[in-house]
């Protein structure tokens, strides 16, 4: 249980990351470094594994295949110099969504390790 927690934990900070990049990058030219966060995420992003899904069945997953959908549109539409002019509404929801998700993990993260060390 504990490694693919942590693992989609590695995920969904990740893609909070690349939001807080992209809000930084509005207004700006796309540079490389840009465009290599952009590759790595979506030589990485995958989905959110069926335990943990199962885990927390209340919680809503639909915005990691959403945003799966946004890396995808980036890779194939976005190059250095182009201008980012402003954020999608969808990116900005999930902006919302995904330190939920987050916090979530990472506090049954620090549950199962915890257990594991008095086991």
């Amino acid at each position: 249980m504990y490694n693919y927690l942590k693992a989609d934990l590695y995920l969904i900070n990740m893609m909070l990351d690349h939001v807080k990049l992209l809000k930084n990058t509005v207004g700006q030219q796309i540079d490389i470094d840009y465009m290599i966060e952009l590759e790595h995420i979506a030589y990485n992003i995958r989905e959110i594994s069926d335990e943990t899904k199962r885990t927390f069945p209340e919680l809503d997953w639909t915005c990691v295949s959403k945003f799966r959908d946004l890396i995808t549109y980036e890779v194939y539409h976005f190059k250095p110099g182009d201008k980012i002019e402003t954020v999608s509404d969808e990116m900005l929801l999930m902006a919302d969504r995904l330190p939920q998700l987050r916090n979530t993990l990472s506090l049954e993260v620090e549950n199962a390790n915890t257990n594991a060390k008095e086991n």
